[in-house]
């Protein structure tokens, strides 16, 4: 957890934290001196290749049978050197941690080989760095925070309650962003965190994927999850890792989570034939918000006390035409009904246009109106306008849309608000996490687009919390 300096000392000497831990720290990540148990695992592979290098094949050759398909093996051998040479150290690692090799007929753990007499030459440190990769488990974790080249904040993304976890990493957190699902080995170190040298860092989507497989699996044991085996856990992250390299991505099913039903991107297309009739009456109705310049939404009080938008209307005064969005076919189709009775004659029914998550994922199946239409305005919207007030409008958006975010169900919050989830150290540090994604999303976004990044610090001033 971040600790002002001018605070005392949680260690207890009754100084201050900046002229005490904090110092000590920056020296530790600082230090110039090779750590004593540094090049464990690259002595012990080098070794093993020197001495075993068909075994190791063998090994390599296996582990990979267990976890692709054989067309998604070859898929591994084309990809291109330095990817290839990123994916061998992890497997390689992964097989020094877990593996198994055959020794004179002789099936051995490699750890166990590695560290038998007659095994390569390793420095006390270095053995007992070597057992510890064997002993602690691959797990996934959500990352949080990083300052780049010295620590990072993981949070189990299993166990949704398990405190959060500082590692002290210099070159490992360069590439890390919070809203990052990563697998990897956390190493205790003297009196601190750090990751083994190997992660498998996922994409957003396969992010989500990996959890889901893993989830399902530890299904399997009910309450007893302890009786999961851990091979088969570590298995999963790394297939799934793999599986980023030479499978297509898988395209999730989105969900309404209020209604449970799948979600479809459904247009009612109808032609005006009196703007002032129309917007007399949407304005008479309470449960509609908006105006004729910027649209209308209709929202509904929901069970759970919290108020979501079912229907959204765009009018296009210079076409005479109003489109009317919906998410679910429930939603379309009991709103068809409320908004044909409310209009009455003041607009035709023209089409209904439904687009699906499977359709959506591809550019060739896009119809021509639509979806295409919307990207070809927003488009058109950021060219016309400068920077500045494109940041403005995207700003304005931005505060619409998180207006009652603080209090309003996440399902990566186990379906808690923010506020809920941040009375526990676990909740809290996820919420700030979840505010750090969105907040380094916005910064890439605002660079491709050559604008200034919109703050995300109303986020956090709603719920009374610093970065």
């Amino acid at each position: 957890m971040h600790i002002p300096k001018n605070t005392l000392c949680p260690c207890g000497s009754g100084k201050q934290y900046e002229h005490c831990c904090s110092t000590a720290l920056n020296l530790l990540m600082t230090q110039s001196q090779p750590k004593d148990y540094e090049g464990a695992a690259s002595k012990a592979l080098a070794w093993l290749f020197d001495r075993h290098r068909k075994g190791m094949q063998v090994a390599r050759e296996k582990l990979l049978s267990e976890v692709l398909t054989s067309e998604e093996i070859k898929a591994l051998d084309e990809l291109d050197a330095d990817t290839y040479t990123g994916v061998d150290i992890n497997l390689t690692e992964w097989l020094l941690a877990q593996g198994s090799i055959l020794v004179k007929g002789s099936l051995y753990n490699i750890v166990d080989h590695v560290l038998s007499e007659g095994g390569p030459m390793l420095n006390l440190e270095q053995r007992a760095w070597i057992t510890q990769l064997s002993q602690q488990p691959l797990r996934l974790y959500d990352v949080t925070d990083v300052v780049p080249g010295s620590q990072a904040t993981l949070c189990d993304a299993v166990d949704l309650q398990a405190p959060p976890i500082v590692v002290f990493e210099r070159s490992g957190t360069r590439n890390l962003e919070p809203g990052m699902r990563l697998g990897c080995r956390v190493m205790t170190v003297q009196d601190h965190f750090e990751l083994s040298g190997c992660a498998y860092p996922f994409s957003r989507m396969m992010g989500h994927a990996v959890t889901e497989v893993y989830e399902a699996y530890l299904e399997e044991f009910g309450k007893d999850r302890q009786k999961a085996k851990q091979k088969e856990l570590s298995l999963i992250i790394l297939s799934q890792w793999l599986k980023q390299f030479v499978a297509p991505l898988p395209m999730p099913q989105m969900i309404d989570a209020y209604s449970g039903d799948l979600m479809l991107f459904i247009t009612d297309h109808y032609l005006a034939h009196s703007w002032k009739t129309l917007t007399q009456r949407l304005e008479n109705e309470s449960d509609v918000e908006g105006n004729i310049a910027d649209g209308w939404t209709r929202h509904l009080e929901c069970t759970d006390g919290q108020i979501r938008p079912t229907v959204s209307i765009e009018p296009d005064t210079t076409s005479n035409q109003v489109a009317v969005f919906y998410k679910t076919q429930r939603y379309a189709d009991q709103g068809r009904i409320w908004f044909d009775a409310l209009a009455g004659d003041a607009v035709k029914f023209q089409t209904r246009e439904i687009i699906d998550q499977a359709s959506l994922a591809s550019k060739q199946n896009l119809p021509n109106q639509g979806a295409n239409a919307a990207l070809k305005k927003v488009n058109n919207a950021q060219n016309q306008i400068s920077p500045q007030e494109l940041t403005k409008v995207i700003e304005a958006t931005m505060h619409r849309m998180y207006a009652n975010w603080a209090d309003e169900p996440i399902p990566m919050l186990e379906n808690q608000t923010p506020r809920q989830a941040m009375t526990t150290p676990a909740g809290l540090e996820r919420v700030k996490g979840l505010i750090r994604s969105y907040e380094a999303s916005e910064q890439l976004s605002a660079k491709e687009q050559q604008r200034e990044p919109v703050s995300y610090d109303f986020l956090w001033e709603a719920l009374g919390l610093t970065y």
